[in-house]
């Protein structure tokens, strides 16, 4: 089955007048702004308070401006990491490979005079990206003492710095451990792993007109930064002249990053975990989600939200800015729920090692909370906060490891793990803790029913375990040699077969001799019974690619149910000969699967062998463009609802003067008429009256 049409790469008009674009078109929105001078009017707590609910809570993006007015600019500028940069990996963005150059090197070639433009589009030849690079120590010890602690990388609690906010604290006095310690949660939590464990994040970005990075959501749906530190200012340099640097970022909500992803798969025919397409601008103006801009220059912090998606396109002769990750509670609880499940769609790789996170952090906030003095401080509150939600994250986790104590071990196991903890150390751990918490308020009967004791919560627990289903599936699937797998393949030995004209029929799948089989009630195929759900009422079976494509049921969620309904029996089955009951309402596939070729990369016992990843679901999405719009639609509607419940669920009374320091940006200007792209109104159908009705 072929792909659906995608939307092609387009540049950016080199022309492009931002304050424009934003006036004249209906979804797009400037993002707010707060100045480095209204920050510094601010008690540090009112502003920590301001970022975790504007970002981090609600999900919007949010731009701190002015910081170029106090960074070094000696430190941070092109001449000073030419005579201190080294070897780096560029990015042939065009080629979609590594070149070997020095910084000095690369720097040099961005001074070289730039060829007329006459097209509307930029197309010169040579897209070299120096990205991802590491920070140099000097800078980020330079960052490290100019921005909040609770915004930096790596942060472990409250330092002493100089930038905004530093002057200010309603706090008379700040609890330490006998060591010396602060009392008060981590501005990032990575930053309770031990050294070797960590990920180390922040890196650098240099890049010229030209230069992009596609829309992509932040890894482990952790809370992104990205600082402008350096930009060419339009001067003379080595003799030649400079056009004035910039970033033009679009970035969207992260309520909205379910439509979001729909309208990449449906409109754009890219699948936005895969982070390899930037949108045209048109692709953009066209979207039924709201898309904050920024143009963001020297000494803008741009804070994007957890799971938000955002691409950047740079301009001028050049472009410098530091970028770096935190993990806080809430964006593990993300994590943990949607973000990896998707990653491990696509195989990639868990960088943040997020279940050892929520282990060491809980080690670190215990000792911290057991030697903490018995004053009540807000600090200590919020690190008991915390801890609990912690708590709460790491017994799901447990949960999910635990192994049946019906069902046998597995032994001569050939895999070694990349992290392993003793399973009684865990649960030693987790009692410890447990009991650390109940302690807090021993007669409370709701907060000790709140936090059990986990053969409790295991024996209470809805579904079962992932370790669970890996048990049951592996006494029931064949043995599959991880360093042969082609070997015991199971082959279809069915012979050919012929109607009355002589012509050959479709082949249906026959499995090897003595091998227990079954037919799906939808695909008719003959499979493995492994390879099938059976019904606990009706026993009708269902292959587990139908049910991933057809029904939204992931394979995991089927073997999860110890008692699983079929479709039918739960009177939304969709094949033909049910949609004539009358009391049938079948299920029409809420996902949009563009198909991903994981067999390269896959383990040959992964969901692959169940689902074949690689082809689309359009078989099972009627109508695609003519739907994409109602679609689309249902989840704006979806999205509305369920940000009314987040704002009442998490309405806090916040400071006048932290709503007094925040920019509308509504400036009005005229651009005209912006056209939906060829490309976008050819491939996809998605055309400009179908772009106002969505409007509409």
């Amino acid at each position: 089955m072929a792909l659906p049409p995608r939307a092609t790469f387009e540049p950016f008009p080199t022309h492009l007048d931002v304050k424009e674009l934003v006036g004249t078109t209906d979804n797009f929105v400037f993002a707010v702004r707060i100045s480095y001078e209204a920050v510094d009017t601010l008690p540090r707590e009112d502003f920590d308070n301001l970022v975790r609910y504007h970002v981090t809570m609600l999900g919007m993006p949010l731009v701190i401006e002015g910081f170029h007015e106090h960074l070094d600019k000696r430190l941070f500028s092109s001449r000073w990491l030419q005579k201190n940069g080294q070897s780096e990996q560029v990015r042939d963005l065009n080629r979609g490979i590594n070149i070997h150059m020095g910084t000095s090197h690369y720097l040099k070639s961005l001074q070289r005079p730039t060829k007329p433009i006459f097209s509307p589009f930029c197309r010169t030849d040579q897209k070299l990206y120096l990205k991802d690079i590491d920070c140099p120590s000097d800078w980020q010890r330079s960052l490290e003492r100019l921005i909040p602690p609770s915004l930096f990388y790596l942060n472990d609690g409250p330092k002493p710095y100089e930038g905004p906010g530093s002057r200010l604290t309603y706090l008379t006095e700040h609890l330490t451990t006998p060591s010396g310690e602060p009392i008060a949660r981590s501005g990032d939590l990575m930053s309770c792993l031990p050294e070797e464990m960590r990920a180390q994040n922040l890196m650098c970005y240099i890049g010229p007109e030209g230069t992009y990075t596609p829309a992509h959501q932040e890894m482990c749906a952790s809370l992104g930064h990205n600082i402008m530190v350096e930009a060419s200012d339009g001067s003379i340099e080595s003799g030649q002249p400079t056009q004035p640097g910039s970033s033009i970022w679009f970035m969207t909500e992260t309520k909205e990053r379910r439509i979001v992803s729909d309208y990449w798969a449906s409109v754009l025919g890219h699948d936005i975990d895969l982070e390899d397409h930037f949108a045209q601008l048109n692709a953009w103006v066209g979207a039924p989600f709201k898309t904050y801009v920024v143009e963001q220059r020297p000494g803008d912090l741009i804070l994007v939200p957890p799971l938000a998606a955002h691409q950047v396109w740079n301009r001028g002769t050049r472009t410098m800015k530091v970028a770096w990750n935190r993990t806080t509670v809430e964006t593990l609880r993300m994590a943990m729920e949607e973000a990896l499940p998707h990653a491990r769609m696509v195989c990639r790789d868990e960088q943040y090692k997020n279940k050892a996170i929520v282990f060491y952090a809980l080690e670190r906030y215990s000792k911290l909370l057991r030697e903490a003095p018995t004053a009540d401080n807000p600090a200590k509150e919020q690190l008991w906060e915390d801890f609990q939600r912690l708590f709460k994250i790491f017994t799901e986790i447990l949960l999910s490891e635990s192994l049946s104590s019906t069902l046998p071990g597995e032994k001569g196991i050939e895999l070694k793990w990349v992290e392993q903890f003793p399973w009684k150390h865990l649960r030693d751990r987790h009692e410890a803790w447990r009991r650390q918490i109940i302690d807090l308020k021993p007669f409370d009967k709701a907060h000790k029913a709140e936090f059990l004791v986990f053969t409790v919560a295991r024996s209470r627990a809805a579904r079962k375990s992932v370790a669970e289903i890996c048990q049951e599936q592996l006494a029931v699937r064949p043995w599959v040699d991880p360093k042969n797998p082609t070997a015991r393949k199971l082959k279809s030995i069915s012979p050919p077969a012929t109607d009355n004209d002589g012509r050959l029929m479709k082949k249906r799948k026959v499995q090897q001799k003595g091998a227990e089989t079954g037919s799906c009630h939808m695909c008719r195929n003959i499979e493995p019974s492994w390879k099938l759900a059976a019904c606990t009422s009706c026993h009708l079976k269902y292959c587990y690619a139908i049910l991933y494509r057809a029904f939204d049921t992931s394979p995991q969620d089927a073997m999860a149910r110890s008692h699983w309904l079929c479709p039918r029996c739960r009177k939304v089955c969709n094949c033909t000969p049910c949609q004539r009951d009358p009391a049938m309402k079948p299920h029409e596939p809420y996902h949009i699967l563009l198909g991903h070729d994981t067999r390269k990369i896959a383990d040959p016992r992964s969901v692959e062998s169940l689902v074949t990843l690689r082809l689309p679901n359009l078989k099972w999405l009627p109508s695609l463009e003519e739907n994409s719009q109602r679609r689309l639609r249902q989840r704006m509607d979806e999205i509305e609802q369920n940000g009314v419940k987040m704002r009442n669920d998490r309405a806090i009374v916040m400071d006048t003067r932290l709503q007094d320091s925040l920019n509308e940006n509504t400036a009005q200007h005229s651009l005209g008429y912006i056209p939906i792209d060829p490309a976008l109104e050819l491939e996809t159908g998605f055309t400009n009256s179908s772009q106002n009705a969505l409007k509409a």
